[in-house]
């Protein structure tokens, strides 16, 4: 889906230059960058089951299962509930010959005989290895006798990370498991909703962390950049819905401008309005600059009266839809649509207005 801000400068921009843009163009340049396009996940037509999505409400993360939104919502924005503050309590004091390490982690939980012990392997059971068991956890923890790193584990110990609630400062600070306990619980549980759907800036498409539904974005992705037939969808409702025009130029070709295509009579217009409808009737797809120099052989055009008035005229034209003029430059003259039938035709609302 194109992004309502983008959409909107898109808009801006096609009703200030009076030009006709390839609606495909459009939908590409939209899709070459992540602030441009967001991204709709929703149940396939024909699924037999509803779907259900669980969305962080507080990065627009989404995810299969709730658990998952869950754990992510602890990970990423504990923040949001609790600021974290660092106090100095000294090295710790005593005898010490080895410390327990995490294998998985690196992380050292200090020696057995310490108070701290349990409290520390608790918190990195349940931040390295939610998924095993305790018991199976303590198979993952080494014994070092290694005297530097005796050292380092008390230095580590030497400061301790408080957490105080942002929305209650007088109550006392939190140890890291008991935090992460109540941000689990109670607080995180806040941020995540169960939807139906949900729409998604690109660049947090981009970086699911489901697995799965990672993998089929990347399947929509590759589609619509061959070609972004999703988002032209998207675009068309969009843009009429902005004042801007629709039309087929040729067979295929869709265009959007901000002047609807209105075919003109040569033989019903003056004699100088007539010229440049003849000429553009037999040369679709000319310049302005080509105009002339056929027009007016030899002469200067902005020294010429006559081919500043031409160009005066030609203005005229382009901003009542008698005359297309292309994001190139181009121009060609609308043709009157020929009748269709169907609720297709209906339904389509473009006009075949112009053969370039």
């Amino acid at each position: 889906l194109p992004e309502r801000r983008r959409l909107g400068a898109a808009a801006h921009r096609i009703h200030a230059t009076r030009r006709a843009y390839p609606l495909s163009e459009l939908a590409h340049l939209f899709l070459a960058k992540p602030e441009f396009y967001e991204v709709k996940i929703e149940r396939a037509r024909g699924a037999a089951e509803p779907l259900k999505l669980y969305l962080c409400e507080a990065d627009r993360m989404v995810f299969l299962q709730r658990e998952e939104a869950l754990a992510h919502a602890v990970a990423r924005h504990s923040d949001r509930f609790f600021e974290a503050r660092e106090t100095e309590l000294g090295p710790p004091q005593g005898q010490f010959v080895c410390v327990a390490r995490c294998r998985r982690s690196g992380r050292l939980l200090g020696p057995p005989n310490h108070h701290a012990y349990n409290e520390n392997l608790l918190q990195a059971h349940d931040e390295v290895a939610p998924e095993l068991t305790l018991d199976e956890y303590r198979r993952e923890i080494e014994t070092v006798r290694d005297p530097e790193v005796i050292e380092q584990w008390k230095r580590e110990a030497s400061k301790v990370t408080l957490y105080h609630r942002r929305d209650m400062p007088d109550a006392p600070p939190l140890k890291p498991h008991e935090a992460r306990a109540l941000l689990r619980d109670q607080l995180a549980p806040a941020l995540i909703r169960e939807v139906s759907h949900a729409t998604v800036p690109a660049a947090v498409a981009m970086n699911l962390e489901d697995e799965r539904l990672r993998a089929l974005l990347r399947d929509a992705w590759s589609r619509e950049s061959r070609f972004p037939m999703s988002l032209m969808y998207a675009l068309r409702p969009a843009l009429r819905h902005m004042g801007l025009h629709l039309f087929k130029a040729g067979s295929s070709h869709t265009f959007v401008t901000a002047v609807a295509p209105s075919p003109i009579a040569p033989e019903r217009a003056i004699a100088p309005i007539r010229a440049a409808l003849d000429y553009l009737a037999a040369h679709p797809g000319c310049t302005r600059a080509q105009m002339l120099q056929d027009l007016f052989p030899g002469r200067d055009p902005a020294a010429d009266a006559e081919a500043r008035a031409l160009l005066g005229h030609l203005h005229w034209l382009v901003e009542k839809g008698h005359v297309i003029e292309f994001f190139d430059g181009t121009l060609s003259i609308p043709h009157a649509p020929a009748p269709r039938g169907g609720e297709s035709g209906r339904r389509e609302k473009e006009t075949p207005a112009a053969s370039v």
